[in-house]
C-alpha cells in the first residue's frame, strides 16, 4: 500500500490533557501556475478525541479546530512507519454568563460574542467577531491564547469588557448588565382591563445643542397587551399608543429591577 497511519489528538496546553471534540483534518499543498501554495482536503475526522488516518507517504499538512482554537504542523510520512501528533492547541475554554445587577442570579436569553481588536489602515482598533453564542443562559467558547473583548446583549442592554485567554487556564467570566426589566401595559381608563394593539415605546432624552430636550428612539413593542424591555438602568421616557389615544410618562430604572407599568390611554400624560 506504501502508506502508514497518523493517530491523532489534540490538548489544549503541553500541561493538560487531551481533549474531545476536535476536528482533525488532512491537506495536501501544491504549487499553482501561478505560484500559489493550494491546499486540498485528503480527510478529516468529524468531531472527535482521537482519530486514525491511513494515508500514502508524502508530505502534508495536519490542522486541529475545537470551537476557535486552531493549530496546524506539517508532517512528512514514510511507508511503513506509523507516527502519533498530538496538536498543541495553544487554548482554553471560557465559560460565561450574565447578571443583571451585582447579587443577582444568572438570567437567561442573553447573546454572548468575543471579539479581537484589529487596527485598521490608520491604526485605530476595530473589533471583528470571532464567534457568538446565540440566546442562553451560559456559554462556553474554545479560543487560542490571547486578547479579545467579549460582550453581552440582552434586549437594550449591552456590556463589553476585555478578556486574557492563557492556554491552558479556563475561566468563568460574569458579565454585569447593569440593567432592568420594564413590563409595560395599558388601559383605556382608570381601572378598565387591559387592551391590547397598543404601541409601547422607550425613548431617551437628551439635550439638543441649545438645552432643548430631544427623544431617541431606544426600542418599540410594535400592537401588544404587554411589552416587557430589558434596559440599561437610567431615566426614560415611555409612550403608548392605540388609535388615536396617547399618552407617556418618565420612568427610572434601577439595576437589576422589575417594574410594571400600566399606562392610563385617556391621560395624555402621568
Amino acid at each position: 500500500l506504501n502508506g502508514a497511519s497518523i493517530k491523532m489528538n489534540a490538548v489544549l496546553s503541553e500541561e493538560t490533557g487531551h481533549v474531545g471534540g476536535t476536528n482533525f483534518t488532512v491537506y495536501r499543498e501544491k504549487m499553482s501556475d501561478t505560484g500559489e501554495v493550494k491546499r486540498t482536503r485528503v480527510n478529516y475526522s468529524g468531531s472527535r478525541k482521537e482519530y486514525v488516518f491511513t494515508l500514502n507517504e508524502g508530505d502534508y499538512v495536519l490542522t486541529a479546530v475545537k470551537g476557535n482554537a486552531y493549530t496546524e504542523q506539517k508532517i512528512s510520512l514514510e511507508a511503513g512507519k506509523s507516527q502519533r501528533v498530538v496538536m498543541n492547541l495553544n487554548g482554553a475554554n471560557v465559560k460565561t454568563t450574565a447578571v443583571m445587577a451585582d447579587g443577582k442570579a444568572d438570567t437567561a436569553g442573553v447573546n454572548f460574542t468575543i471579539y479581537r481588536g484589529v487596527p485598521d489602515e490608520f491604526g485605530e482598533i476595530k473589533l471583528k467577531r470571532v464567534n457568538y453564542s446565540g440566546s442562553r443562559n451560559s456559554y462556553v467558547f474554545t479560543l487560542n491564547a490571547g486578547e479579545y473583548y467579549v460582550s453581552a446583549t440582552k434586549g437594550n442592554a449591552d456590556v463589553r469588557q476585555k478578556l486574557t485567554v492563557e492556554a491552558g487556564k479556563a475561566q468563568a467570566v460574569k458579565l454585569n448588565m447593569n440593567a432592568a426589566y420594564l413590563k409595560t401595559t395599558a388601559v383605556m381608563s382608570e381601572g378598565g382591563p387591559l387592551v391590547g394593539g397598543t404601541n409601547f415605546t422607550v425613548y431617551r432624552e437628551t439635550p439638543d445643542e441649545f438645552g432643548n430636550p430631544k427623544r431617541s428612539r431606544v426600542n418599540y413593542s410594535g400592537s401588544r397587551k404587554e411589552y416587557t424591555f430589558t434596559l440599561p438602568a437610567g431615566e426614560y421616557v415611555v409612550t403608548a399608543k392605540r388609535g388615536n389615544a396617547t399618552t407617556w410618562t418618565r420612568v427610572t430604572l434601577d439595576a437589576g429591577a422589575a417594574m410594571s407599568l400600566k399606562l392610563d390611554l385617556s391621560k395624555k400624560q402621568q
